[in-house]
Protein backbone atom coordinates (compact mmCIF):
# COMPACT_ATOMS: atom_id res chain seq x y z
CA UNK A 1 0.00 0.00 0.00
CA UNK A 2 1.66 3.19 -0.62
CA UNK A 3 1.67 6.43 1.74
CA UNK A 4 1.41 8.54 -1.41
CA UNK A 5 -1.37 11.05 -1.81
CA UNK A 6 -3.50 10.43 -4.40
CA UNK A 7 -3.39 11.53 -8.25
CA UNK A 8 -5.13 14.74 -8.52
CA UNK A 9 -9.11 13.94 -10.68
CA UNK A 10 -8.76 9.62 -9.08
CA UNK A 11 -11.91 9.49 -6.47
CA UNK A 12 -11.36 8.25 -2.60
CA UNK A 13 -11.80 4.72 -2.59
CA UNK A 14 -15.27 3.61 -1.47
CA UNK A 15 -16.13 3.11 2.50
CA UNK A 16 -18.23 -0.03 1.82
CA UNK A 17 -20.39 -2.11 -0.27
CA UNK A 18 -23.43 -0.33 -2.29
CA UNK A 19 -25.74 -2.38 -0.57
CA UNK A 20 -28.28 -0.96 -2.73
CA UNK A 21 -26.85 -1.97 -5.86
CA UNK A 22 -26.01 -5.26 -4.40
CA UNK A 23 -29.55 -5.78 -3.70
CA UNK A 24 -30.93 -4.62 -7.35
CA UNK A 25 -28.14 -7.14 -8.95
CA UNK A 26 -29.09 -10.04 -6.41
CA UNK A 27 -33.01 -9.38 -6.90
CA UNK A 28 -32.99 -9.46 -10.91
CA UNK A 29 -30.41 -12.38 -11.28
CA UNK A 30 -32.54 -14.46 -8.75
CA UNK A 31 -35.82 -13.57 -10.90
CA UNK A 32 -34.11 -14.54 -14.27
CA UNK A 33 -32.81 -17.64 -13.14
CA UNK A 34 -36.60 -17.85 -11.53
CA UNK A 35 -38.18 -17.21 -14.54
CA UNK A 36 -36.16 -19.68 -16.70
CA UNK A 37 -36.07 -22.47 -14.15
CA UNK A 38 -39.89 -22.45 -12.90
CA UNK A 39 -41.68 -23.73 -15.53
CA UNK A 40 -39.94 -27.10 -15.14
CA UNK A 41 -41.50 -27.81 -12.30
CA UNK A 42 -44.81 -26.81 -13.08
CA UNK A 43 -44.88 -28.93 -16.49
CA UNK A 44 -47.41 -31.62 -14.80
CA UNK A 45 -49.90 -29.12 -14.45
CA UNK A 46 -48.92 -26.69 -17.74
CA UNK A 47 -49.80 -29.92 -19.99
CA UNK A 48 -53.22 -30.91 -18.97
CA UNK A 49 -54.19 -27.08 -18.57
CA UNK A 50 -52.76 -26.79 -22.71
CA UNK A 51 -53.79 -30.07 -23.96
CA UNK A 52 -50.49 -31.48 -24.45
CA UNK A 53 -48.02 -33.85 -23.38
CA UNK A 54 -45.37 -33.24 -20.51
CA UNK A 55 -43.08 -33.74 -23.48
CA UNK A 56 -44.21 -31.07 -25.69
CA UNK A 57 -44.45 -28.60 -23.10
CA UNK A 58 -41.24 -29.63 -22.47
CA UNK A 59 -39.87 -28.20 -25.52
CA UNK A 60 -41.24 -24.76 -24.92
CA UNK A 61 -39.16 -24.80 -22.18
CA UNK A 62 -35.89 -25.75 -23.58
CA UNK A 63 -37.14 -23.39 -26.39
CA UNK A 64 -37.18 -20.74 -24.36
CA UNK A 65 -33.74 -21.82 -22.63
CA UNK A 66 -32.05 -21.85 -26.17
CA UNK A 67 -33.13 -18.75 -27.45
CA UNK A 68 -31.93 -17.13 -23.87
CA UNK A 69 -28.41 -18.68 -24.66
CA UNK A 70 -28.24 -17.93 -28.34
CA UNK A 71 -29.09 -14.43 -27.43
CA UNK A 72 -26.93 -14.10 -24.84
CA UNK A 73 -23.52 -13.21 -26.68
CA UNK A 74 -24.17 -10.97 -29.50
CA UNK A 75 -26.67 -9.05 -27.42
CA UNK A 76 -23.52 -8.82 -25.22
CA UNK A 77 -21.21 -7.75 -27.80
CA UNK A 78 -24.00 -5.22 -29.56
CA UNK A 79 -24.83 -3.20 -26.48
CA UNK A 80 -21.28 -3.23 -24.65
CA UNK A 81 -21.14 0.37 -25.88
CA UNK A 82 -23.86 1.93 -23.80
CA UNK A 83 -24.49 2.76 -20.45
CA UNK A 84 -24.33 0.03 -17.95
CA UNK A 85 -26.61 1.45 -15.33
CA UNK A 86 -29.28 2.77 -17.69
CA UNK A 87 -28.81 -0.61 -19.72
CA UNK A 88 -29.72 -2.75 -16.74
CA UNK A 89 -32.98 -0.24 -15.87
CA UNK A 90 -34.06 -0.74 -19.14
CA UNK A 91 -33.60 -4.10 -19.63
CA UNK A 92 -35.33 -5.22 -16.24
CA UNK A 93 -38.21 -2.98 -16.89
CA UNK A 94 -38.97 -5.13 -20.00
CA UNK A 95 -38.00 -8.04 -18.57
CA UNK A 96 -40.67 -7.14 -16.19
CA UNK A 97 -43.40 -5.98 -18.42
CA UNK A 98 -42.46 -9.47 -20.41
CA UNK A 99 -43.55 -11.21 -17.38
CA UNK A 100 -46.54 -9.45 -16.17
Amino acid sequence: MSLAPPAKGTAPPASGLPLSGLLALSTAAFTAVLTELLPAGLLPRMAPALGVSEGRVGFLVTGYALASFLAAVPLTAALRGLPRRRLLTVTLLGFALCNA
